[in-house]
């Protein structure tokens, strides 16, 4: 982030150089989830882990959104590549803090994982790899995440092109849609850190469910008034998701093998994002933006019903996340 500025002033930003920093950038950025999410709890209780991950959220959406309205008075006061130097003193500040930190790691744990793999980057990849298939709530959790990403792709991708094709709106219905999103995902947070959930996976789900039925009632009209209380609702389903997502994997699978548990399953997932978009793309041309992220809707509904009857997950309990914890170490 310090380079494109640093670049900018002595005249030097082609393109692909950009586009190329952004790569690295991703790639270092990619590293926080899974680090973030096996931290917590080593350094907060069991029964307050879903606490935690709901203050995150909610705490990250206040942010994000804050940065998105101080950005834009900065960016129009002093420029766009002055603004950017600002961000390394604050990810100077954010490691800083992260530093201070401190945990204990369990060594019964650590030991018991020292016999069974070796220590190396590979045999930690394919140990995530085999707990998440053999995992019995791990594995569908990760089916149907590759269903949420791949319904969510044509919203992602044409979100803009929606707006301003069948809204006939601008960069503010863009901003107000983006408020909107943000308030939704932070009520919820907020919610979830007062309400104790017992059946994460339901609540997953559930969740889902909901969200593919926004996607499908958004690109099925065109009434701005409906699309944004539409985008509240996707934002509250985005925090319904990541909460018992991560309180999942923190529950269900022991300490030292989170990190390579969410790593697989960001992958596996993940990768659903660029196939829907780019075949978004082509859909979108032939029968309008609309109607193909009201198709991704669908297909979130489908997946999910399909989930809930012929899976466990919905079943899942915290005792049984429990339970799954002590049988992944034994895999």
């Amino acid at each position: 982030m310090l380079i494109v500025p640093v670049c900018y002033f002595n005249g030097f930003t082609p393109l692909w150089f950009i586009i190329s920093l952004m790569l690295i950038h991703s790639a270092t950025g990619a590293s926080y989830d899974p680090a973030s999410i096996s931290l917590i709890p080593k350094i907060v209780k069991e029964n307050v882990i879903q606490k935690a991950n709901a203050t995150i959220v909610s705490s990250v959406e206040i942010v994000n959104l804050s940065a998105v309205m101080v950005c834009g008075v900065l960016i129009v006061m002093i420029g766009a590549a002055q603004t950017m130097l600002i961000t390394l003193p604050l990810y100077i500040i954010s490691a800083g803090l992260v530093l201070l930190i401190k945990y204990k790691t369990s060594e019964v744990k650590t030991k018991t994982n020292e016999l069974k793999q070796k220590n190396t980057y590979l045999s930690k990849l394919r140990r995530g790899f085999t707990l998440v298939r053999h995992h019995q709530i791990l594995f569908p959790l990760t089916i149907y995440c590759i269903f949420l990403n791949l319904g969510s792709a044509p919203w992602e991708a044409l979100s803009a092109i929606y707006i301003s094709e069948d809204l006939d709106g601008n960069s503010i219905t863009h901003s107000i849609l983006r408020v909107a999103t943000a308030a939704g995902a932070f009520l919820m947070g907020f919610i979830l850190t007062k309400v104790k959930v017992n059946r994460y996976g339901l609540l997953f789900v559930t969740a889902g469910i909901i969200e593919g039925t926004d996607f499908f009632i958004t690109g099925m009209n065109s009434l701005l008034l409906l699309v944004v209380i539409a985008a509240f609702v996707l934002g509250a389903t985005v925090s319904a998701n990541n909460v018992p997502e991560h309180t999942i994997i923190q529950t269900s699978v022991a300490d030292e093998d989170q990190p390579q548990v969410f790593a697989v399953i960001g992958l596996i997932s993940y990768i659903m994002i660029p196939v829907g978009a780019i075949l978004s793309g082509y859909a979108a041309s032939a029968i309008g933006a609309g109607k193909v992220i009201a198709i991704g809707g669908i297909v979130e509904i489908i997946a999910g019903v399909a989930i809930l009857v012929l899976t466990k997950l919905r079943k899942a309990k915290r005792s049984d996340l429990i339970l799954a914890k002590d049988e992944s170490i034994k895999i």
